[in-house]
């Protein structure tokens, strides 16, 4: 059944993979090469553990792989893939643990951009972050807490730039704040972004609702929609 025909395509798969020689010419903004932690000395080298760097690299090269038609037959054509970079749940030690996992993503966006680029792809990927989970704009003596209400990216070559969503007020305990820590409440849903993303990305209108059932809750998805898609192409 299912099953084993995905196991048989991973096989086939593995083998492309391990047959195909893919390296990139393009050097990071460090001098690194592509997908690489920096050489000792540059900031927060000491914290970083390189993760994201090895999952984004995998989804360059399947990617590639699937440009140059070595696994269009393989029934890969609509590609989706996921990677995450854990680590910020930053009750104690933000101040050292913060920033690193901060560079470990910008370096990890640069060398996966980089890479599309370098092989002409960049055109054909659409980006994005994705969390329900911030933190809270107070301290609570050497971190913070959990939270709401983040900032999310969409990126990509060709990409119109602009902000989507409304600022709240950063006021402790102001009009936007749940409670008086800076929790704040996000203006626009998980479903109403990963439906545009979703339509943008070939999905009929009549099955967003199925997709993501709680969308007619968002009064405002339709805005977001024609800015967030407008923005897309």
């Amino acid at each position: 059944g299912k099953l084993n025909t995905a196991i048989t395509e991973f096989d086939q798969i593995r083998e492309i993979w391990d047959n195909t020689d893919i390296s990139y010419k393009s050097k990071t903004l460090a001098g690194s090469k592509l997908f690489a932690l920096p050489k000792k000395g540059f900031s927060f080298d000491q914290s970083l553990k390189g993760k994201l760097m090895q999952q984004l690299e995998a989804v360059a090269k399947m990617i590639q792989l699937n440009a140059n038609q070595a696994l269009q037959e393989k029934s890969n054509n609509r590609q989706v893939y996921m990677v995450t970079l854990g680590g910020f749940d930053t009750h104690a030690d933000q101040n050292t643990r913060h920033p690193a996992l901060l560079r470990e993503l910008s370096l990890a966006i640069e060398s996966f951009q980089l890479a599309l680029n370098e092989v002409g792809l960049a055109k054909n990927v659409r980006t994005f972050t994705s969390s329900e989970f911030n933190r809270t704009l107070s301290i609570n003596g050497d971190g913070t807490d959990h939270a709401w209400g983040g900032h999310q990216w969409v990126f990509g070559e060709g990409l119109t730039e602009t902000s989507i969503g409304d600022l709240p007020s950063y006021e402790l305990g102001g009009t936007d704040d749940f409670g008086k820590k800076g929790r704040f409440i996000p203006s626009l849903s998980q479903d109403q972004t990963h439906a545009s993303l979703c339509k943008w990305f070939g999905a009929e209108t009549d099955q967003l609702n199925s997709l993501f059932p709680h969308l007619n809750n968002f009064s405002n998805n339709g805005s977001l929609e024609k800015a967030l898609l407008t923005s897309l192409t």
